[in-house]
């Protein structure tokens, strides 16, 4: 069996989620914090035999992509961790119950820490791609958080003279945070299954 990472990351690990509350609701006492937990009951014995070596290849790429009016450009994620996790019935509950945070009330869903345990990692290169090997046919789940930058420039008004308007450009940078995921099941042994993990974005919110 792959060696899982021990590489713990606190947030991820508490609430399985790739974001940031405010500053605001940062300071609010954590006994307001709501946890929303699977009743479903999580199986190790399956998960760990979910991740057992195989014969196959998931293989996959990160990007995202602007509209035309925001340039038509696609962004590759470089250098990202995709998370991957073997679909069990306490997964999808929890993907159920996820549907359900709200950041700003402190309302997230809770995945514990033996199901967190029981998960591969692959870091993208620099074109965005990544891969996972050995895997046994099956359903997974990846996950990947994917931070990305739009800058520009308006054409900002600062007047006229007679019939001339003038304006000089006004520069702008806005910061994202973007989570993507996909389930991705691997029928027959041996096999190379290709994913995207992919998503069309505006730049401009």
């Amino acid at each position: 069996m792959k060696n899982l990472t021990k590489n713990y990351l606190l947030l991820l690990l508490t609430f399985f989620i790739l974001g940031k509350v405010d500053a605001q609701n940062s300071r609010t006492s954590t006994n307001d914090t709501v946890k929303l937990k699977s009743s479903v009951p999580f199986d190790s014995n399956a998960a760990k035999l979910s991740l057992d070596e195989g014969n196959s290849t998931i293989k996959g790429r990160i990007s995202l992509t602007l509209p035309p009016a925001d340039g038509a450009k696609t962004f590759y994620g470089s250098n990202l961790k995709v998370y991957l996790m073997p679909v069990t019935p306490y997964l999808l509950d929890f993907l159920e119950l996820r549907k359900q945070e709200d950041p700003k009330r402190l309302k997230f869903a809770y995945l514990s820490p033996q199901a967190w345990k029981y998960r591969l990692e692959a870091m993208s290169n620099g074109a965005g791609e990544f891969a996972f090997y050995h895997m046994k046919p099956g359903k997974y789940y990846l996950e990947v958080y994917f931070p990305w930058q739009y800058s520009g420039y308006d054409n900002q008004y600062v007047g006229s003279e007679g019939n001339t308007d003038y304006y000089e450009k006004q520069y702008f940078k806005n910061n994202y945070d973007q989570m993507l995921s996909k389930m991705v099941e691997i029928k027959k042994d041996g096999s190379t299954e290709k994913v995207k993990l992919h998503k069309f974005v505006v730049g401009r919110r």
